[in-house]
């Protein structure tokens, strides 16, 4: 169970890299340049710098989504009140 959690991690990880890579190469003359008015017109080059951050999060396993399941109360905890 632990392998798969860990390919589905890695996955999610280069998943996201290939989509950054794919949002900012077409603008990468924009980056370059650090041109920021340039930036500003191609929105999906600040949707690329997420995917990215997104990715190395997930690589480096430091993601504040991996640590959210983690620390979440079970549904048990959560619902353990009586309805009656």
């Amino acid at each position: 169970m632990m392998n798969a959690s860990i390919w589905g991690t890695r996955s999610a990880a280069v998943i996201s890299l290939l989509s950054a890579v794919a949002l900012i190469l077409p603008s990468i003359d924009a980056v370059i340049a650090m041109d920021l008015a340039k930036i500003m017109e191609r929105p999906f080059v600040l949707l690329g710098a997420v995917d990215a951050v997104i990715g190395l999060l997930l690589l480096l396993g430091s993601s504040p989504f991996t640590r959210l399941s983690v620390s979440a109360p079970s549904s048990a905890w959560a619902f353990s009140g009586s309805f009656s």
